[in-house]
């Protein structure tokens, strides 16, 4: 009987370990919707396309029609204010319709322009681009100038947030997922 329950407990364990490796199981653990859409946004913005997928993923999990509570919404969770200053400052408000405003191609396309602007605001430190997208700029701002946080991963610690330091460990994992996962899909090495 206890030879048994071994023997069992050890194919199990082989069986899983071998279904780790499939990527048919990390495809499904991944999903990836909109690889065009996004792409297309990284080459414009010019931003990793693996960045892009792990923010979408990290702020709606995919879901086309996502809001929050305190008034984000689509793919990539924009605000109102935030969408409209990226449509003005990037001249997409005079390229884009109404009608192409609500698609997933557009969301992509405005949180990806977001994420290039906070970007080269911070000086390509992706962290602090990232819990600025998530906390605020001016909570950023502040964090950094008082050296509450010095924008390091090592330091991620000192973010005054539980929610930023858990969104940016949950971004950067998914930013590493996504390129080993679906690299070569979205163009973005491996």
């Amino acid at each position: 009987m206890l030879l048994r329950r071994i023997l069992l407990s050890v194919l199990f364990l082989l069986v899983l370990a071998l279904a780790v490796r499939l990527p048919p199981l990390w495809r499904w653990m991944y999903p990836l919707d909109y690889p065009d859409a996004i792409r297309r946004a990284a080459r414009e913005a010019a931003v990793d396309p693996a960045l892009i997928a792990a923010v979408i993923r990290a702020e709606s999990g995919f879901v086309h029609g996502a809001a929050s509570e305190k008034g984000a919404r689509g793919l990539m969770q924009l605000l109102d204010d935030t969408r409209r200053y990226i449509l003005g400052r990037t001249g997409y408000d005079r390229r884009l319709s109404p009608e192409e405003l609500g698609t997933p191609e557009a969301d992509i396309l405005l949180g990806s322009l977001y994420l290039r602007y906070l970007l080269d605001r911070y000086g390509g430190n992706t962290l602090a681009a990232l819990a600025a997208y998530n906390a605020g700029e001016g909570r950023v701002d502040r964090w950094l100038e008082a050296g509450v946080w010095d924008g390091t991963a090592r330091r991620l610690g000192d973010i005054p947030f539980g929610e930023t330091r858990h969104y940016l460990l949950r971004v950067l994992y998914l930013e590493t997922r996504y390129r080993q996962v679906h690299g070569a899909r979205l163009g973005a090495g491996s």
